[in-house]
């Protein structure tokens, strides 16, 4: 396990086969270590009242990140556009 910096990292998703255009998550030396997480969204403004324990340093607004619906891949890509990881949801 190692540290990783998200500064670059993008988020997509494929629809009918194809990963559409990668949204940047954020440009920020952000330093992720393992065990921990953040969370991606285009309005953080109800994850405080949502979850008590939010972190707002952990929350990245992107505001045009995909919307993952039920059929949807959802894909990291990293800074030089590889395919760090992707799930789908069932």
């Amino acid at each position: 396990m190692r540290n990783i910096s998200i500064a670059n990292w993008k988020i997509a998703d494929y629809t009918s086969g194809q990963m559409n255009t990668p949204k940047p998550i954020t440009s920020s030396n952000f330093i992720l270590f393992p065990g921990e997480y953040i969370a991606i969204t285009e309005t953080g403004a109800n994850l405080k009242s949502l979850y008590s324990g939010t972190k707002e340093d952990r929350v990245f607004i992107s505001e045009d990140i995909p919307d993952f619906s039920s059929e949807d891949i959802a894909v990291l890509v990293m800074p030089d556009n590889i395919t760090s990881d992707l799930f789908a949801y069932n």
